[in-house]
This record gives C-alpha cells, sequence and structure tokens, in this order.
C-alpha cells in the first residue's frame, strides 16, 4: 500500500494470511505488545501480564484474561495461573537478591480452585523464607470479584547471574 513503511506492509500481508476466526485474537496480541511492562520481559509480554506492586518480599502481578489465554473449554488454561503465579513469586524474591543474584524456578506447585473465567486475575506473593540457597514462596490469585481461585507454593534456587542474554 502507498505511504506504508516495508513493515507495516509485511504486518498487513501476515494479517491477511491469518484465517478470519483468529484474527481478533492476533490483534489483542499486537495490542498487549504495544504498551508491555518493562519488568515483565518477552514472554510476559505476550500473555500480557504487568507487576502492580513489587517489594523485597513481596509482589502483586495482574493480568486481563482474554480470549487468548483460554482452554477449548472457555476458561483458562492452568498454564496461565501457574504463569501469573510464578511471575509474581520470582520478582518478590527478586528485590531480596544481591546484585551477582538471580532467582530460577526449582518446585512449582499450583492449585486451581475455581475456573478463571475472562477478566481480571491478580496473584499476590509473598516470601515465607530465604536461605542461602533456596527461597520458599506462596502465591493467592484471586479473581476480580475477589474471590480466591488458586494457591501456589513455589521452591526457587538462588543463582549466580550471568550476562544477559540479547532480547530479540
Amino acid at each position: 500500500m502507498a505511504g506504508l513503511s516495508d513493515t507495516q506492509n509485511r504486518l498487513l500481508e501476515l494479517f491477511d494470511q491469518i484465517p478470519t476466526e483468529l484474527q481478533p485474537m492476533a490483534l489483542a496480541t499486537l495490542e498487549r505488545l504495544q504498551s508491555p511492562d518493562q519488568h515483565a520481559g518477552p514472554f510476559g509480554w505476550l500473555l500480557g501480564y504487568r507487576y502492580l506492586e513489587t517489594g523485597p518480599g513481596h509482589a502483586r502481578c495482574t493480568l486481563d484474561v482474554a480470549q487468548p489465554h483460554l482452554n477449548p473449554s472457555g476458561v483458562a488454561h492452568g498454564g496461565v495461573l501457574c504463569t501469573l503465579a510464578d511471575a509474581a513469586m520470582g520478582a518478590a524474591i527478586h528485590w531480596m537478591l544481591d546484585p551477582n543474584q538471580r532467582c530460577v524456578t526449582a518446585e512449582l506447585k499450583v492449585n486451581c480452585l475455581k475456573p478463571i473465567l475472562p477478566g481480571r486475575v491478580t496473584a499476590n506473593a509473598t516470601v515465607l523464607h530465604k536461605g542461602g540457597r533456596l527461597v520458599v514462596v506462596s502465591g493467592e490469585i484471586h479473581n476480580a470479584a475477589g474471590e480466591l481461585v488458586g494457591v501456589a507454593l513455589g521452591t526457587f534456587a538462588i543463582v549466580r547471574r550471568m550476562p544477559a542474554l540479547p532480547v530479540g
């Protein structure tokens, strides 16, 4: 099309190749990428979660559950709940680490208590214990009505920070 850049033309070509019934989902994904939370990173940008609050030993992370997050039954895929809990728990630990350290998930258990329908869900994480090599964190996930829809318990390993890999 006249007046558009090569990138814009390529995006339009690719969008036209997406089956019509999937185009709203593709558009929603692109809109989430429009203003990403700088702390969430590429995976968080793709899913669309955002940090509302982070600090030493606690964090709050939210996600607006929409069509791309749903399983064939029309409720949020269990992996969405796990990811949101994992993101909040990792952020709660992050602020307790030395600059040369980072944390990685070693074990994560999530109990799904109620189906999660489209709408906002929020994960609240609290560090229960920080040792020299392991950190234990709990999480609660609530829906927009404030109902408890999931609980999580995670163990994170403290490891030496490696040089960052380029994103992109």
